[in-house]
């Protein structure tokens, strides 16, 4: 069974609110299955894969974006508000792209849109868990 892109995106969507809903006063917990990172360390991660990965829909290149072009990262107090806000700008870049477009993915066998948006919504979903048992909610 394929997800519609519509399920997708709406998938990205419900995941990335319980990530920041579980995330946000419990930024100092450690996260178990990665064990040297703190709750921030995960909210900074997803954060930079939504900028990573909506830079790559947004532009198409047939290559990942330079390092250099990164975000820094926020301050802790900043972190979930900017996770929210690159999680919407992930989620209207997707809405809008052509699923079809070529662009730079891992997955040699598939280097379009719709790879992206499938993928996305596989980190949205592991790093939710990730995020509500660092809280102590599984």
């Amino acid at each position: 069974m394929t997800l519609s892109t519509f399920d997708c995106i709406a998938a990205i969507t419900a995941h990335s609110a319980g990530f920041a809903e579980a995330t946000r006063d419990n930024l100092e917990a450690r996260v178990e299955h990665c064990p040297d990172w703190s709750v921030a360390d995960l909210v900074w991660h997803l954060t930079e894969v939504h900028w990573f990965w909506a830079t790559i829909v947004a532009e198409t290149p047939d290559a990942p974006p330079d390092q250099a072009r990164r975000p820094a990262r926020r301050p802790d107090d900043e972190l979930v508000d900017a996770f929210v806000a690159g999680a919407a700008h992930l989620v209207e870049v997707l809405r809008g792209a052509d699923q079809s477009a070529s662009c730079w993915t891992w997955a040699p066998w598939q280097q379009d849109v719709a790879f992206v948006t499938r993928h996305q919504v596989q980190e949205a979903a592991v790093h939710h868990w990730d995020a509500v048992n660092a809280a102590g909610d599984s």
